[in-house]
């Protein structure tokens, strides 16, 4: 098949065959970004790279979700970027805030919600056993938070907290709701700036822990 596209076709058919071909995969393309805009909202000038989720649990002691990631980075280097998570008392669910540069000294992005299997509540700072963790994954009761968009605008690539429409979007669930999502490389930093871990396709929607 290869051969006849690369050879023999091109022989058979001529130039107007490469038109042909444009003009397919543009109509192809143009239908199925009309069906998938609902499931990926964008704004103006971006690209969406990556969707970053967490998964939960529901805290022990409050009832309230705990999202489970490793760490909160989002890109190491000379430009780093980072994550806050937010559990006040009078919250019924967590809060994220995006630190960018020199502001990343004043967290400790390393210091995440899980490690190996145990929990950690923010909202408590008690440990949860990594059998309940299991046990509620297995009875169903595990959700996902989306928490960070990586998104590219002209050259620069960054990152953002998910918008009310990515949050209302099929798969944009808020914390602790269940649904699948896609797993990646569990607490690695976005590979953008040289970290590891794989880059994502566009529109990728990537999960942690």
């Amino acid at each position: 098949m290869i051969l006849k596209a690369t050879l023999e076709y091109p022989a058979r058919f001529g130039p107007g065959l490469a038109d042909a071909i444009k003009e397919g995969g543009t109509l192809w393309a143009d239908r199925v970004r009309a069906r998938l805009e609902p499931f990926f909202p964008v704004r103006p000038g971006e690209s969406i790279q990556a969707y970053i989720f967490a998964r939960t649990v529901a805290c022990p002691e409050t009832g309230k979700p705990v999202p489970l990631s490793p760490n909160w980075w989002l890109r190491k280097g000379s430009d780093p970027v980072a994550v806050r998570l937010i559990a006040d008392p009078g919250m019924d669910e967590p809060a994220f805030e995006i630190v960018r540069g020199k502001a990343v000294k004043d967290l400790d992005p390393d210091a995440g919600t899980v490690s190996g299997g145990d929990g950690r509540s923010p909202w408590t700072g008690s440990s949860i056993p990594s059998e309940y963790i299991k046990a509620e994954a297995q009875a169903g009761r595990m959700g996902q938070v989306l928490y960070a968009v990586a998104i590219k605008e002209g050259r620069k690539r960054d990152f953002r907290l998910p918008t009310d429409a990515d949050l209302a979007a099929p798969g944009g669930r808020r914390a602790g709701a269940s649904g699948a999502v896609a797993g990646v490389g569990a607490g690695r930093p976005h590979p953008d700036g040289g970290d590891p871990g794989r880059e994502q396709e566009p529109g990728s929607r990537c999960a942690r822990a």
